[in-house]
């Protein structure tokens, strides 16, 4: 197979900024329209250590958005989950379903994006101090072919 860099790079383009959907006539199995919208962006958020006086102004303002789809993990402290301003779904991340759980994870925040939505994954602490913060970029950049921006929080184990 011939190795042709633009073509590649355009593919990559127009599946970071847009997907098409083909609507199957029911009756028929033929496409019956051609829809491209736009995608969502996702925001990897560090929560800091549980204080919401540690959160980062970056952090903040992304919770604050009443538009945004908050993803949170369930180790993140009620006073700061009482500041996200949108919609807010709460992870079930336990001991021995954790990959079920992140699972259903990538699957909300697949949902936001495909439906041109902010999305925010508001981690525990700093999304990479054993947040699994790189794990998440990967799975975004492989499975819907976009950069998450990331918002750095402060780990606990610098906040004391």
């Amino acid at each position: 197979m011939m190795n042709r860099p633009g073509m590649f790079a355009a593919a990559w383009m127009a599946a970071s900024l847009c997907r098409c959907e083909a609507l199957v006539a029911p009756s028929s199995g033929r496409p019956r329209s051609l829809v491209v919208s736009r995608l969502g962006r996702v925001s990897l958020v560090g929560a800091g250590p549980g204080d919401p006086d540690l959160l980062t102004v970056g952090a903040l303002r992304a919770i604050s958005d009443p538009a945004a789809l908050v993803v949170a993990d369930r180790l993140v402290s009620a006073e700061i989950l009482s500041l996200v301003a949108g919609e807010l779904k709460i992870a079930g991340k336990r001991p021995g379903c954790a990959e079920v759980a992140q699972q259903e994870i990538y699957s909300w925040v697949r949902e936001g994006v495909l439906a041109n939505r902010t999305v925010v994954r508001l981690k525990i602490g700093d999304p990479f101090v054993f947040g699994r913060g790189g794990e998440e970029i990967l799975e975004l950049r492989e499975s819907l072919g976009i950069e998450a921006t990331v918002v750095p929080g402060v780990s606990a184990a610098l906040a004391a």
